[in-house]
């Protein structure tokens, strides 16, 4: 569970707290655009992913709610959605699920 906090604190709580920070000077200027960065797997899962996609499906949705929220003072809510990027974030998932579940690693 540590790091599934861990996850939707990065992934959600830290953009939702940036965007707090910023929303008096918008709201004041009665305008600004707020950039969310999510990803493809805030729209569809892959295995050993469960976190990560919970916390970009929560981007999603909290930048849709953002969005009718903030249209009337001038606001837009922006989401970028990469796709598949060369990373190591698959083999690091995959090290920390199998460690959270005491499973080692594959050799895949």
């Amino acid at each position: 569970m540590s790091e599934a906090r861990s996850q939707i604190e990065v992934n959600l709580f830290g953009l939702a707290h940036l965007t707090r920070a910023a929303l008096p000077a918008m709201r004041a200027q009665r305008s600004g655009t707020i950039v969310n960065i999510s990803s493809m797997g805030g729209r569809f899962a892959t295995p050993l992913g469960a976190w990560y996609h919970a916390g970009k499906f929560a981007v999603e949705g909290l930048s849709d709610a953002l969005r009718l929220e903030l249209r009337r003072f001038g606001i837009d809510v922006v989401v970028i959605e990469p796709g598949l990027i060369l990373t190591d974030r698959g083999g690091i998932a995959e090290f920390a699920t199998s460690s959270a579940s005491c499973s080692p690693p594959s050799t895949l």
